[in-house]
């Protein structure tokens, strides 16, 4: 992004960069249409700092996902927060499994090589959703 008071004001560069030598950093967060290619939602925010975090800003747009859509994203988004809030809510997810999570493949269906299904159930989970969600 360009290099202006107003942009370093909102998302100010990394601190190891020497001032008037770097650019401002932004973090964003994109819902993409697989079926048109269209962005749906975005979330922006400063590289840095409280709630600039790629998970706070998916939570920001989970009210653009409604029933009928599927939430596919990176192993990033692999959490149980994640997957139970989708769940209640009655969207389905798609991720790779996190890197630093095992998987029990004595559970589930094996489709191939790397290639496994999961399906996890609602019992009771003790959380408020935003309205949006219910």
């Amino acid at each position: 992004m360009p290099d202006t008071a107003d942009n370093q004001a909102d998302f100010p560069q990394l601190a190891s960069q020497k001032p008037g030598l770097g650019f401002p950093i932004a973090r964003m967060v994109v819902l993409i249409s697989l079926a048109a290619g269209t962005v749906i939602d975005y979330s922006l925010a400063a590289y840095q700092g409280k709630g600039t975090g790629e998970t706070s800003l998916l939570s920001q747009l989970f009210g653009s996902l409604s029933l009928g859509d599927l939430l596919m994203a990176d192993r990033y988004y692999c959490t149980f927060a994640i997957i139970a809030l989708m769940q209640i809510a009655g969207i389905p997810v798609l991720f790779p499994i996190h890197a630093r999570k095992k998987a029990d493949f004595n559970q589930g269906v094996r489709l191939g090589a790397r290639d496994h299904v999961v399906e996890l159930t609602t019992y009771q989970f003790a959380c408020e959703l935003p309205r949006n969600l219910i």
